[in-house]
């Protein structure tokens, strides 16, 4: 008895699941690049926490830099030499740690890249998926994918921060006009690739 030959709608089919296995075996390799990345890289959370510590300093300064700024608007003007003298002592601490912060982040986003990178190659990947196989992939790898999204968040928030640093500065332009300038001059140029949305306000 012949063998009986595949049908076009048989190949289709045949050629459909070859195609569909290739895709989930890329998914599966990029994925493991990116969790042995993130279990490598202990390095991007110990800066992290290095940053936030950072962050904090400055946040603080921020908050002292405000209250005798606001203090000093209530002053006489024979009180206020004492008030000017803290205020400058403030916003000079305050450039060396802005600036400390700064590079730190521009770092961390050169660390982040890669990982955005492989992240955002395995969301292609998974969108040409079927829906079930898609939410199937995705539950698989919940955790290394929200791991990545929870950094890039983190970027977001710097711009809060740093629109505050921008507040600061301007309410302090009149009376620390020439300590003000000079933080400005010290501010770090426009960041590249994913931070170039950090911009400091105007």
């Amino acid at each position: 008895m012949p063998t009986e030959l595949p049908t076009q709608a048989m190949k289709n089919k045949e050629d459909k699941e070859k195609k569909k296995a290739k895709l989930v075996s890329d998914i599966e390799d990029v994925m493991k690049e990116l969790q042995a990345s993130l279990e490598q890289d202990n390095i991007i959370f110990e800066r992290i926490r290095a940053i936030d510590k950072t962050k904090a300093v400055v946040e603080n300064l921020v908050d002292d830099i405000q209250f005798w700024t606001k203090k000093k608007m209530f002053q006489i003007e024979s009180e206020r030499g004492q008030t000017v003298e803290i205020v400058a002592r403030l916003m000079a601490r305050f450039r060396a740690s802005f600036g400390e912060w700064s590079d730190m982040f521009d770092q961390e986003i050169d660390d982040l890249e890669p990982l955005i990178s492989k992240e955002e190659h395995v969301r292609c990947l998974l969108d040409r998926l079927p829906k079930r196989q898609r939410n199937q992939m995705e539950a698989r790898y919940s955790r290394p994918l929200e791991q990545v999204q929870a950094l890039i968040a983190r970027t977001a928030s710097h711009k809060i921060f740093i629109k505050k640093i921008g507040d600061v500065i301007r309410k302090n332009e009149s009376s620390t006009s020439e300590d003000v300038s000079s933080f400005k001059h010290s501010l770090p140029s426009q960041p590249s690739s994913s931070s170039s949305t950090l911009i400091m306000p105007t």
